[in-house]
């Protein structure tokens, strides 16, 4: 692996991450990736994680005849993936964490180490899925303009971020003794920035205290 910047606090756009924090969670991330799955899938973090991903799959609609294709940046473990998989959708798995994109890669179309902020594949989605991703992005702004941008006409975007609220100052604290920062999000901002890309708000939900998870439908055709 490259060697990674130490940390520092130089400003980021837009609330964003400093450059050298958004490489330190990649790279957190890379070297997790094989016990990934295991550990958020255990105790208490098991149930925790069965919310927040139950509150994904009833927005993403995966069984609706208008998703064929879906993009899931930032995929992780890839269990968003797989279960598009399952649903006989195309799917494409992308994460900035190599570790993670090798161990998806068996079973999805197509499996690719990309950073969000700079990801701009020559076709567009059905469906397009990002969780726990965009609390890591240098430009917030950027990120969600990419992702907006990855949606075919008709297409969904499903989004999954920590919110600005008590819950999220906790796990942004929670994190810190990880060794990593976070972005926190506003509702109310997030779907004003989706909105300036054209797509409007087709359901949310706040599966814990301290994130949520929101829908965008993008115009058709």
């Amino acid at each position: 692996m490259h060697a990674v910047p130490r940390p520092n606090d130089a400003p980021a756009p837009r609330g964003g991450l400093p450059a050298s924090w958004k490489a330190l969670a990649i790279r957190h991330y890379h070297e997790r990736a094989v016990r990934y799955e295991e550990r958020v899938s255990r105790g208490l973090l098991a149930s925790l994680r069965w919310r927040e991903r139950e509150a994904v799959l009833r927005l993403a609609d995966l069984a609706s005849p208008a998703r064929r294709t879906v993009v899931d940046v930032g995929c992780g473990g890839g269990f968003f993936a797989r279960a598009a998989k399952r649903a006989g959708m195309w799917v494409h798995a992308v994460d900035a964490a190599a570790g993670m994109v090798e161990l998806v890669r068996p079973d999805v179309d197509l499996a690719e180490v990309a950073d969000l902020e700079t990801f701009d594949p020559p076709r567009r989605y059905d469906l397009v899925i990002c969780c726990g991703a965009l609390e890591f992005v240098a430009s917030p702004g950027e990120a969600v303009a990419r992702l907006c941008r990855l949606c075919a006409p008709g297409g969904r975007l499903v989004l999954q971020v920590p919110r600005e609220s008590a819950g999220g100052r906790c796990y942004r604290l929670q994190k810190r003794f990880e060794g990593l920062r976070t972005v926190l999000y506003r509702r109310d901002a997030l779907v004003a920035e989706v909105a300036a890309h054209g797509l409007a708000p087709a359901g949310e939900a706040f599966p814990l205290p301290y994130n949520m998870v929101v829908a965008f439908d993008a115009p058709g055709c």
